[in-house]
């Protein structure tokens, strides 16, 4: 029911690429995540679940994004997250990430702290917020 919603809304001409950090096998949250960039004017490029980094650097070069989303949906992933994190950061120092996701119900912050342009992103509520400023 969403999708015609999509197709009208104004087109901002920003981009965002979202995946689900290795070892994640949901997709659902960052697909709702993807979705609402659309919904606000972005072309959001949903790329899934378990994503090694090696291809989401490709899709980062090929996309030149103004976001990248990551989501984490299992507090034991939260090594995996931030080894992606260190390696985005190398390739892309200059590049906003958004992180999200279940697993920061139980913590995680201060590894999200630990990169610049890295910011935690606690609801889809929160998103749309920030995609409407």
């Amino acid at each position: 029911m969403v999708y015609p919603k999509i197709f009208e809304a104004e087109y901002s001409g920003k981009k965002a690429v979202i995946e689900c950090v290795p070892n994640e096998f949901h997709r659902i949250g960052a697909k709702m995540v993807a979705d609402t960039f659309e919904l606000n004017g972005w072309d959001g490029h949903f790329i899934g679940a378990n994503t090694p980094t090696k291809e989401l650097i490709n899709k980062i070069e090929e996309v030149d994004p103004d976001v990248i989303g990551l989501s984490l949906s299992t507090y034991f992933n939260l090594p995996q997250l931030e080894k992606m994190l260190s390696e985005i950061s190398k390739e892309f120092s200059k590049k906003n990430i958004w992180v999200g996701g279940q697993a920061f119900r139980w913590g995680g912050n201060e590894a999200i702290n630990k990169f610049q342009n890295t910011r935690l992103i606690d609801s889809l509520y929160k998103l749309e917020q920030m995609l409407q400023n």
